[in-house]
């Protein structure tokens, strides 16, 4: 049985990918990835994750949710 001896952080792991995207990819383009990556995931948090929260909270709260396919 494996034991997990370290866990990276998110800046971590994100600096071993880069430091891999290097040996093929421009500084720049690696870093012009990341932003480009980092602001989708914002777009995405913004116009689906955070209203679709916000409407699952409302069914709950009205006491839709238990009842519907989602919350078996």
């Amino acid at each position: 049985k494996k034991k997990i001896k370290l866990v990276l952080s998110s800046e971590q792991r994100r600096d071993n990918m880069k430091a891999v995207c290097s040996s093929c990819h421009s500084s720049s383009h690696t870093d012009g990835f990341y932003d480009q990556f980092d602001l989708l995931v914002t777009t995405y948090n913004d116009k689906f994750a955070k209203p679709g929260l916000k409407i699952v909270q409302s069914l709950k709260d009205d006491g839709l949710w238990k009842n519907s396919a989602f919350g078996q």
